[in-house]
């Protein structure tokens, strides 16, 4: 099998990470590609605002395993920070045969380097850069091609949706539409659930 391996916080998930999906998958001819809701997100040590529970069932509701996305919550069932490599071993141990591609914005190879044992991790992978339509890489594709070598990350080119979770989250905090922004089923959730409207970062009420 080949398999797409997406971690991130999905906090929650939004149309801009499943149209991301989508292309990869189709682009790089996977078989299958799985959302990865972080646990805790190491780069995030004052947590995700929704439950990894929430998070979770968020990404089932956005993902559609007829057409070959699907949700793995296999970073729950770890204590401690959600290091991709602890990720990516675990997968590959209860499926040895599948090649497997990891997917990351091309903005984050600048930072790859600094991620735990990133040179176990292309040994387990194929890493998959995704960017914008015309986006200029740069030096971050620099830094990571003089530190890991030519071709460790192929870079697909995926449609230009403008979109974040933390405009998802402004948005719901101010009561404003995000018809546009997450999946309906996933926005009926957020709505059932009330999510995103305790209170901010800041301590006051959003």
């Amino acid at each position: 099998m080949r398999t797409g391996i997406y971690g991130g916080s999905f906090d929650p998930i939004h149309s801009g990470h499943v149209a991301a999906a989508e292309a990869v998958l189709h682009r790089r001819a996977l078989d299958r590609l799985f959302f990865v809701p972080a646990a805790s997100p190491p780069h995030k040590p004052g947590g995700c605002e929704a439950s990894f529970e929430d998070r979770v069932a968020m990404a089932r509701l956005a993902a559609a395993p007829e057409h070959g996305l699907d949700v793995l919550d296999i970073e729950g069932e770890r204590e401690g920070p959600s290091y991709t490599v602890d990720t990516l071993r675990a997968f590959q141990a209860a499926h040895p045969e599948d090649h497997l591609e990891l997917l990351v914005g091309a903005d984050m190879l600048d930072d790859f380097p600094n991620w735990r044992e990133p040179g176990a991790i292309l040994e387990l992978v194929q890493l998959v850069a995704f960017a914008r339509p015309g986006a200029v890489l740069g030096p971050g594709q620099q830094r990571f091609t003089a530190a890991f070598g030519e071709g460790r990350a192929a870079i697909v080119e995926i449609p230009a949706i403008s979109v974040s979770s933390t405009e998802v989250r402004a948005r719901l905090r101010k009561s404003k539409s995000i018809t546009d922004l997450v999946p309906k089923a996933v926005e009926a959730y957020i709505r059932e659930r009330h999510l995103y409207r305790g209170l901010t970062r800041n301590g006051t009420k959003g």
